[in-house]
Order: structure tokens, then sequence, then C-alpha cells
């Protein structure tokens, strides 16, 4: 998996995390005009969003995978985490410049807060400004403690080469499990501590990233290459199969295994090359439109989105709204950190 197919992904994840957000619960479709519907008989726009829900697992999978690539060629250390979360945390910022103000504005009585909110919120701590901004600070913690991580559970066979057996794997995966399942049972008063938070989302993300991670280590693309001889028709309607299953079932629990399945035969399929540039096109603005749709889809101006009443028409302008804002902010994020 090279860097265009990982940019390509990031176009899908970013693009099924609006349809996510837009219509994961039956309250938001309902303001919806809805006509087709799923065989369970609730709207098919309710059933694709437990699909869409698969975008911050592809996200990690990209992440962890290219975090992987990077420590076998000895690249990954603790100064190249850290550029790459400056840069991340320069984009977050001009996100949050841009819209807290203007919040403020529209919506005075739940911005901003005191100024210990703020400040949580500008670090990651908080997301009380934006939920959606949840996965920022475990995503930065992981990405600095990868060199460790990698270190610790994959083995050296060779110069450059590496594996990871199936115990991290097995582990990571039961503690996803766990936190996942029992998270919910923590007193309020634990849960929502910020640093339990935190803990928690750092630790059942690990499941994917390493899983990601052995991908590259143990070059499982490479060692699937024969079943590229396979026809990219049955890819596709293996790949369907598993949504459709997916769309059949409830807890977001799943979302990572279907993932770890999904990517390989996602990888696999033949592409046209229109294709794979409009999802490269969406994938470098993914960042941007993570941190700023929500303020579109639910916290500043949700009625006016809502009020096109049509699924696809809501999605559309959602999409359009947030990669706006994301093609104005970019030229300034390339300058800011152009002189780092």
């Amino acid at each position: 998996m090279n860097k265009d197919t990982s940019l390509e992904l990031k176009g899908v994840a970013i693009l099924l995390m609006l349809l996510l957000h837009l219509f994961n619960t039956q309250e938001r479709v309902a303001e919806c005009t809805t006509y087709v519907q799923f065989w369970n008989g609730k709207p098919l726009v309710y059933a694709l969003s437990r699909v869409a829900g698969f975008c911050v697992p592809i996200y990690l999978f990209v992440s962890g995978y290219g975090h992987a690539i990077s420590f076998r060629q000895g690249r990954l250390n603790i100064r190249h985490c850290l550029q790459r979360v400056f840069k991340l945390y320069v984009n977050f910022w001009i996100i949050f410049f841009l819209f807290i103000p203007i919040a403020c504005w529209v919506k005075p009585e739940a911005y901003p807060g005191g100024a210990d909110i703020f400040l949580l919120n500008m670090i990651g701590l908080d997301f009380s400004y934006n939920a959606e901004w949840w996965f920022l600070l475990p995503y930065v913690v992981l990405s600095l403690v990868s060199p460790y991580l990698f270190r610790a559970i994959a083995k050296q066979t060779e110069p450059g080469n590496y594996h990871i057996g199936k115990a991290p794997l097995l582990l990571t995966a039961a503690v996803y499990l766990l936190c996942t399942t029992c998270g919910k049972y923590l007193p309020d008063a634990v849960s929502e501590h910020p640093l339990v938070t935190l803990s928690f989302n750092t630790v059942k993300l690990l499941f994917v990233f390493v899983g990601a991670a052995a991908f590259a280590f143990n070059h499982w693309f490479e060692r699937l290459l024969n079943w590229r001889r396979l026809k990219s028709g049955l890819c596709i309607m293996v790949l369907m199969a598993l949504c459709l299953l997916r769309m059949s079932l409830g807890p977001s629990i799943l979302n990572a295994f279907f993932v770890l399945a999904c990517i390989p035969l996602y990888v696999f399929i033949s592409r046209p090359i229109w294709f794979k540039r409009c999802l490269m096109f969406f994938g470098r603005h993914s960042t941007n439109m993570w941190l700023c749709h929500t303020f579109f889809a639910y916290y500043l101006w949700s009625e006016y989105f809502y009020a096109l009443r049509f699924p696809l028409l809501i999605y559309v302008a959602l999409v359009m709204a947030s990669l706006a804002v994301s093609m104005l902010i970019l030229p300034i994020y390339k300058k800011l950190v152009q002189y780092k």
C-alpha cells in the first residue's frame, strides 16, 4: 500500500465521516424526507451510517501503517513524531481560532465558557466545544509513543525487517473489547474526567493501530498480492457483502474488525484513475474537513442544512461547505508549517 492509496483511504474516511455524523441517529434521520428503506424497515441512509462508522478505524489504519513503514525505514523517532504533532496542532489551531470566535457570536450561551475550558479545548484534553475533536489527543499520544511501542512489540528478524506476532494483536483486541464494553459502566465522575477519557480512548485505538502495523511489518499486502489474480468483481462482491452485513448489525464495536477485513479487499480492487484522483483530492482536505464539519452539521448552523430535507442534498451541502473551508485554510496552513 503506497502513499497514494493511503491518501485515497483518507478520502474514503472523510466522506464516510460526514455521512455518519449527519444520519447516525434516528432523531436526525427523522428530520429528513426519506423514501428508500433497508430490509429491516429502517431508512436506507440510517443503515448506511453504520458502514460510515468505519471512518475512524480507516484513519487509524492509515496512520498505523504509515508510522510502521517509517519505523521500518529507520525514520520514526521522537523528533519525527513531534514534527507531525506540531503540524497537526497548527492545523487544529487554525480551525479553532477561526470557528470559536464565530461560535461565541452565534451561540454566546455555549461558548467560550471559562478560561480553563477554553485552554483545555485548545490543547484537546477537553472537547466540549466540538465533541468530534475527541480523536485529536489520543492520536497525538499514539503518534508520540509509536517508536517505543513498535520497538517493544516488533521483533527484528534481519536488518530493516520486522515481524509482529499474534500476542500483541490478541492482547490489543482483548483490551479494545474490554474497554469498549465495560467503559460505559464506570461511574460518571470517573468516566468524565479528562485524563480517564483520554486513557480509555487511546487504549481503544491501539487495536487497529497495531493491526495496521502488522500489515506493514509482516508484509501482508505483499503476501496477498496473489489474490489480485482474482477478478476485481469478486473482491467488490465480498466487500459489498461485508458492508451489507454491517448495515444489518447494531454494535459499533464491530467496526474495527470489519475495517481490518475491508481495507485489503478495497486495495486489491482495480479502481479507475479518475476515481482514485477524486478520493485523493478529498484525502488532502480530510483533516480540515474533520475539524470543521460539525460546526455546520451540529453546533452552529444545523437548521440550515437539515432544512434541505433530502439526505443527498444535506450530505452534498455539508461536503461542499466543509471543503470550501478547507480550501480557504490549506494555503494558510502550508505557509505556517513552512516557517516552523
